[in-house]
């Protein structure tokens, strides 16, 4: 028998009452349970600061005094233990480094009447911006991606100008990143053939150095970079040929698209790992990655908030069309994170729903969503290296069942778009 990566959707049909399952206070306090467990890493990704998220996040939409309190101490401890190794995190990070836990710490401190104003929270605001700062300068060791670099810092600050206010972050320093991302990109793109033949105008390698590839995925490569300057169109404006820019690099994008193995010719959806760049033809995944970091569920994300900025309906049919893929392949055997788990694929097809109004996709996601808190997700809950992570645990599944909780408490018309979003990737409202 050969290994799959994913379960057959069927599955999915096999599940008692989804709404049942979902709004079980027991799946959620079971799942806050798990996630209380001890960790080693202070990091949003993989350690304190992501489960400080989480809990913020559920405490915050249930009104739990206790899981505000255990987030606002998971964030301390998160904040001093980088404060305790300079030079060790990587300080733009939003997922893994200092970036992301002056985040939460600034979310979790700002969470009582008023503290959005204290002199903690406006210290904190201040390394943030410092950061920003630094990651608009630039070293050698600077990247532009989503994980580790310039784009997660840049969407780190537009989430805290939408939580804090816009003053939160000025906008100058929001624009020194979205000038120094483009610039970035025009400068690898000049100095590679490969690039310009591909009439890419903006390109990025990662990681930096010798080993440097071209990812396409939203964690590390174009699509994740790309998703996030279409946030900054009050920015982009600022450069003449910065949307054009951007247009002509999902054009790219796009171009990049393959079918999956063994679907119908011309079905499309996945995209793989690496750029196909001119002249080095496309060869059809093996096993085919639908994660959010590579494949299919970034693209998801790509697509729709493209069609939301420039109203293109191709950009929309290609969103559909990952879609397909992310319900064919994304119930994936790897946990309920974010990152390359059911959790993140849920929010893909509920990014899907949003975008379209259309309940067969809410019905989809809700049904990833219940996977996970079924006795065959749970079984999985310890398959992750991290299980009680954000991004590959079961974090970001309180995240998930909080927010569809409360949709289905309020019913969707009181609920506004962003009050079920992806943490991190997707502005929260609500």
């Amino acid at each position: 028998m050969s290994y799959t990566r994913h379960h057959d959707s069927s599955v999915l049909h096999q599940l008692p009452d989804v709404d049942a399952a979902l709004n079980s206070a027991a799946s959620l306090a079971e799942l806050v349970a798990f996630c209380s467990q001890q960790r080693l890493k202070p990091t949003v990704y993989t350690g304190a600061a992501g489960v400080a998220l989480a809990l913020w996040r559920a405490g915050s939409l249930k009104q739990r005094g206790d899981w505000l309190e255990a987030a606002q101490q998971l964030a301390s401890s998160a904040l001093s233990t980088v404060a305790s190794s300079p030079g060790y995190y990587v300080r733009e990070s939003l997922l893994d480094g200092t970036a992301g836990i002056v985040l939460v710490k600034c979310l979790t401190a700002a969470a009582g009447e008023q503290a959005a104003v204290s002199p903690q929270v406006q210290q904190l605001l201040s390394s943030y911006t410092d950061i920003c700062h630094a990651a608009a300068a630039g070293s050698a060791d600077t990247s532009d991606e989503f994980l580790y670099g310039r784009a997660g810092t840049l969407f780190g600050a537009l989430l805290l100008r939408q939580q804090l206010g816009e003053a939160a972050v000025p906008d100058a320093a929001v624009g020194q990143l979205v000038a120094s991302t483009l610039a970035s990109g025009r400068s690898l793109a000049a100095r590679l053939p490969i690039f310009q033949a591909s009439r890419c105008p903006l390109a990025y390698l990662w990681p930096p150095g010798r080993a440097a590839e071209p990812y396409l995925g939203a964690a590390h490569g174009l699509m994740g970079i790309l998703y996030v300057l279409l946030h900054c169109r009050q920015w982009l404006q600022e450069d003449a040929a910065a949307l054009q820019d951007v247009q002509d690099s999902l054009r790219f994008v796009l171009s990049c698209e393959q079918d999956l193995p063994g679907s119908a010719p011309g079905s499309g959806g996945h995209y793989p790992a690496l750029m196909t760049l001119a002249g080095s033809p496309a060869s059809p995944d093996r096993q085919p990655l639908v994660h959010w970091c590579h494949g299919a569920p970034g693209a998801v994300f790509l697509w729709c908030k493209a069609y939301e900025v420039f109203g293109d309906a191709s950009y929309l049919q290609a969103a559909l069309r990952a879609g397909e893929v992310v319900w064919q392949r994304g119930l994936l055997k790897k946990g309920p994170g974010l990152c390359h788990g059911v959790a993140g694929n849920a929010y893909a097809l509920l990014r899907l729903w949003k975008t379209t109004q259309d309940d067969a996709w809410l019905q989809l996601g809700k049904s990833f969503a219940a996977f996970m808190v079924s006795p065959s997700g749970k079984a999985e809950w310890h398959t992750p290296d991290h299980p009680t992570s954000l991004f590959e645990g079961a974090a970001g599944a309180i995240c998930l069942l909080a927010e569809l909780q409360e949709l289905q408490k309020a019913g969707r018309a009181a609920v506004p778009p962003g009050a079920v979003a992806f943490p991190l990737y997707e502005l929260w409202e609500g």
